[in-house]
């Protein structure tokens, strides 16, 4: 079978159907578009990190001591100085109720003066301390990274910590006042 190709004025005809040259491109426009949004899709995660938090999701945590929540984050910027790096633990429930951020006013009153971070953000280390661990200090608590002046940030309320409480003995009190 054999394709009959002419040009009349205004339009190519091939075969018995007639293609204008404005159809012509905008077809060849979405065929393009097709396929650099296929090119993307596939590239796209070679190049892209998600953002990602490694928190132990259970501690066990005795009444009156200390306790270090191991955290370590991945987020997809390049690498950052840890003075644009704002690291928050808040409760699972809601994201302003903070029980560590830099600035102690900002900071629910039973926990600003017994969390600190003692991990580097800038080398993606969130870990916390608190101190003087009460027996309703149970969590979940939260971590959440912001970039300053930026409007980038992530809570990663799907990998918080909860501490289960333990009490001390009475017998194991009298032992520890002994020393």
């Amino acid at each position: 079978m054999t394709t009959k190709l002419s040009m009349t004025a205004n339009c190519i005809v091939i075969g018995m159907q007639r293609i204008t040259p404005q159809k012509s491109q905008r077809n060849m426009d979405t065929k393009i578009m097709i396929f650099c949004l296929l090119v993307a899709a596939i590239i796209s995660p070679v190049f892209t990190e998600e953002w990602r938090a490694s928190v132990v999701k259970e501690l066990d945590a005795l009444v009156t001591s200390c306790v270090v929540v191991p955290c370590s984050f991945t987020h997809p910027k390049e690498k950052l100085p840890t003075s644009r790096l704002r690291g928050i633990w808040h409760l699972s429930t809601d994201k302003n109720k903070r029980i560590y951020y830099e600035d102690s006013m900002q900071v629910l009153e039973n926990f600003s003066v017994r969390t600190k971070l003692v991990g580097h953000l800038g080398q993606n280390n969130c870990s916390l301390e608190m101190t003087n661990i009460k027996d309703h200090d149970n969590g979940p608590f939260c971590f959440r990274i912001e970039l300053e002046r930026k409007k980038d940030s992530f809570s990663f309320v799907k990998s918080c910590v909860e501490f289960r409480m333990l009490c001390m003995s009475q017998t194991f009190q009298n032992v520890i006042n002994l020393y």
